[in-house]
């Protein structure tokens, strides 16, 4: 059951609400920095009736802030705490909680209700999804990680047929090529030429792919920018694109290991690219691009052999030099629309190691892109309005069975908890939830 835009802090009040333990305010009045005034909901409960219950902010100015309430005047909705670190105003929205002077459960404990609500029912509220950044094959590896939340797989995609001049691949990779390490070497070139494709005048790439490590400890961003052909067969400095977006997202030199992997570097939006033009991947620190270092640096790999038809590469000391030896980096270029082929089930499986991996047991080749398909479980809200996966008022119900054993017998201040009606609603909630696996799915995570 997918996300319904129904986020933490809603799915706290609904099973707040179940235990009949929440009053919701809208500030109105700024009195000062110990008040939070609501003259229209809070008006009316009787003089100290919130006195000792919990007041949280869960919106606006002051958000994340919680208090016990001191006092509390019936017919202005005044309600009085210890001093706010944020005093709040017109925009802060606030719940209003029994709390832990009663036996209630505090707002982490909510939150956390929920997140146990959300890992009882992972399995059995899946998601669809597909991993849309992909992964690309490399050169003798069979065995690639499982990508982030997937709890069972479907299938997987391969890219179907070769756009042209649009890699140098890894199977071709003997050498290697420093990145700042001196000068010479602030900026690394590659230059590609696409020769057709669906469209009649060029084409939509995702992303640029290139094959990297580290030595050492660099720490600084790594960037893409795509740019235009100088004169002198050299790139121009002029990135591509209208307006000039010709450059990547980054990626963080600290993630690159020290063997050899594929890194995306992605464009967006798409970067259209002209046929049979040349263009350039210039490889680009993009925190300090004058910062040089013996001992912590990028390598991209390398064909020493020339095999790539349609380009060259270049090394940059303020100004760009052609790479006369013939070298050429390992590259590949994402489309940003291409057609995939299955593979069959019988072709992969997937390894229950500590780390979940699937294991290609022939057939993919090095620089084809693999899609995974499949449904994963629902992911925890790392924040108050965060979104939650399953639908917010099943969640809820889920949620306050889990406290309301918790919760103490009607008394002063409490309210009566029916636990056997909520248990009963939670129950048939995780029935009404259910999302099976998709037929033939290969589980990765076990309940």
């Amino acid at each position: 059951m997918a996300t319904i835009d129904t986020t933490r802090y809603e799915v706290r009040h609904m099973a707040s609400s179940h235990l009949d333990d929440l009053v919701l305010a809208a500030y109105s009045d700024d009195v000062a920095s110990t008040h939070y005034v609501d003259t229209k909901n809070l008006v009316g409960y009787g003089d100290d009736y919130f006195n000792g219950w919990t007041i949280y902010i869960y919106d606006g100015t002051g958000s994340g802030q919680s208090r016990f309430v001191t006092d509390y005047d019936s017919a202005t909705g005044d309600i009085t705490t210890d001093a706010w670190a944020t005093t709040p105003n017109g925009t802060s929205l606030a719940e209003l909680h029994r709390g832990s002077n009663f036996g209630y459960p505090s707002i982490a404990r909510y939150n956390l209700a929920i997140e146990q609500a959300i890992r009882d029912i992972s399995l059995q509220a899946l998601i669809p999804t597909v991993d849309t950044t992909s992964i690309m094959l490399s050169k003798f590896r069979y065995k690639y990680d499982v990508p982030s939340g997937f709890a069972f797989i479907k299938q997987l995609l391969l890219d179907d047929g070769r756009v042209g001049g649009d890699r140098c691949d890894s199977q071709r990779f003997d050498s290697h090529e420093n990145f700042q390490t001196a000068a010479s070497h602030h900026r690394l070139g590659q230059s590609f030429r696409i020769t057709d494709g669906p469209t009649d005048d060029g084409m939509l790439f995702a992303a640029a792919w290139v094959m990297l490590s580290k030595v050492g400890s660099p720490s600084y961003n790594l960037r893409i920018d795509v740019e235009t052909d100088s004169v002198g067969n050299l790139p121009s400095g002029a990135k591509i694109g209208t307006p000039a977006d010709g450059d990547s997202a980054t990626v963080v030199a600290t993630t690159v290991t020290t063997e050899d992997e594929w890194y995306r570097f992605s464009f967006s939006p798409p970067l259209f690219v002209d046929y049979d033009t040349d263009f350039w991947l210039t490889l680009v620190n993009a925190t300090d691009g004058s910062t040089t270092s013996g001992s912590n640096y990028i390598r991209w790999a390398k064909d020493t052999n020339n095999s790539y038809s349609n380009g060259a590469s270049a090394l940059y000391d303020t100004s760009w030099l052609a790479n006369t030896a013939g070298h050429d980096f390992i590259f590949r270029m994402e489309p940003y629309r291409y057609a995939t082929k299955p593979l069959l089930p019988d072709q992969w499986q997937i390894e229950h190691q500590a780390t979940k991996q699937i294991h290609l047991l022939g057939g993919p080749q090095s620089g084809d892109l693999l899609n995974v398909v499949g449904q994963r479980g629902s992911l925890l809200p790392a924040t108050d309005d965060a979104n939650v996966d399953p639908n917010g008022s099943a969640l809820s119900w889920i949620s306050a069975a889990i406290l309301a054993p918790t919760i103490p017998e009607s008394n002063e201040g409490n309210a009566q908890v029916d636990v056997n009606y909520i248990v009963a609603q939670a129950e048939q909630a995780a029935r009404n939830i259910d999302v099976p696996p998709q037929p033939a799915s290969k589980q990765v995570e076990s309940q």
